[in-house]
């Protein structure tokens, strides 16, 4: 029969425990102690080597509930959880061990991206595992997970600068998201009741600001990069805005000259000094790029010099069929043009700025030239709306002072009739 009662862990004065059948006197302050619950699950068979068969009693408990209702609440859930998962209910499956299991299975079936899942096994490893791991995945418990996000919260690490820093919010809210993921997977398979991950309350991640170069700026970092082989790379991706893994992979078959255009189909990744290709980052990145007359010029010459290269290597020249590549033909690795740019901007002295931030430098000189947001966000293959607003939305906000001061200038009388 189910019992909840009220327990403590005081001892008597030989050092032993208090138990249900002879209780603390403390007990009878209706402040002391805290309430549990505890109920017979039957029995299943303990075989043991040299012995005759014997049966072992499983029970239902928990304990550390401030009332009693509490303590009543949670046995209802845990009998309706073992009524669902019989046996199951007392799988001594840890959470290291499930997220282990689910990360292999998110990989075998190849629906998520290779960083998606480095990025899952990173924040396992890093932070899931060993604050979590060791618990019983059945067992897991809201308070446990609430626990671990103020751990993460208090958590610093170091950063590029070698000095310690507060773990980002937005790392927080991903690590939470990926444990999240693994146990509503688990809830799916049935193996627990609900998800004790959801609904938290997480730190605000603000969008980082976009910041981009003066014209001036751009221009002397092109013309240094001119200078070497990765130039037309370099204005290629101011030119189209194009993510890096898009203009690494992008294949001369879908590239057509004559139209002026081109189409995304494929993105390289690097993932732990491997390179990957798979699809476009989201379903709107697979999209037709309208090139310019200058562009159109740029891939004419790119391609004309592979031609030159490919007849010079002959049979070692290497056909990856990549628009961008090394002398023998062998596709450039996602993480090369990035290494430059980086020692670039620093030797000529330049404002902070990554590979990504060229694609943001497409976006401001298309804002400056008045596209609208519709446009720019599928010529940027965003997957939604919401996501060029919410990162250019500053960069729209002098050319909507122009567009307000030009209402007043319309408002204003002119000479003649004052």
């Amino acid at each position: 029969m189910a019992d909840v009662s009220r327990r403590c862990g005081c001892r008597d004065e030989s050092g032993k425990q208090f138990t249900a059948g002879r209780p603390c006197p403390k007990l009878k302050d209706p402040r002391h102690g805290t309430w549990g619950y505890r109920v017979s699950a039957g029995t299943v068979a303990d075989p043991q080597p040299g012995k005759p068969e014997h049966r072992k009693r499983r029970y239902l408990s928990g304990s550390g509930y401030e009332r009693r209702k509490d303590a009543q609440e949670a046995l209802e859930r845990a009998l309706r959880a073992y009524r669902g998962q019989g046996d199951q209910f007392f799988n001594q499956t840890t959470v290291a061990d499930y997220m282990a299991a689910w990360l292999d299975r998110l990989e075998r079936d190849g629906e998520h991206k290779p960083t998606t899942i480095y990025m899952y096994r990173t924040y396992t490893d890093a932070h899931i595992v060993p604050t979590l791991g060791e618990k019983r995945l059945t067992a897991l418990k809201r308070a446990d997970v609430a626990h671990f996000i103020d751990t993460l919260r208090a958590k610093t690490v170091t950063g590029q600068d070698y000095r310690p820093r507060p773990l980002g919010a937005v790392t927080v809210r991903r690590v939470v998201a990926c444990l999240s993921s693994a146990l509503g997977d688990a809830m799916r398979r049935g193996l627990i009741e609900s998800n004790p991950a959801v609904q938290h309350e997480l730190p605000a991640a603000e969008r980082p600001r976009v910041t981009v170069w003066e014209r001036a700026d751009a221009i002397r970092f092109l013309e240094e990069a001119r200078t070497t082989r990765l130039g037309p790379l370099f204005e290629f991706a101011i030119s189209t805005g194009l993510r890096r893994g898009e203009i690494c992979g992008l294949r001369w078959a879908d590239v057509d000259l004559a139209q002026g255009r081109l189409t995304v189909n494929v993105n390289l990744v690097e993932v732990n000094g491997r390179v990957t290709e798979g699809a476009p980052k989201t379903k709107a990145g697979a999209r037709t790029v309208l090139l310019s007359p200058d562009v159109v010029d740029l891939l004419t010459l790119v391609r004309t010099r592979t031609e030159m290269e490919r007849a010079e290597w002959g049979d070692h020249y290497a056909d990856s069929g990549r628009v961008f590549v090394h002398e023998d033909g062998t596709q450039l690795r996602p993480g090369h043009p990035s290494k430059w740019m980086e020692r670039a901007v620093k030797r000529l002295g330049l404002p902070p700025a990554h590979f990504h931030s060229l694609r943001h430098q497409y976006a401001s000189i298309q804002i400056d030239m008045g596209t609208e947001l519709t446009l720019l966000s599928k010529m940027m293959g965003h997957s939604n709306i919401a996501i060029t607003s919410n990162t250019y939305s500053h960069l729209f906000e002098e050319r909507e002072r122009k567009q307000a001061a030009a209402v007043s200038a319309w408002l204003r009388p002119s000479p003649e009739t004052v």
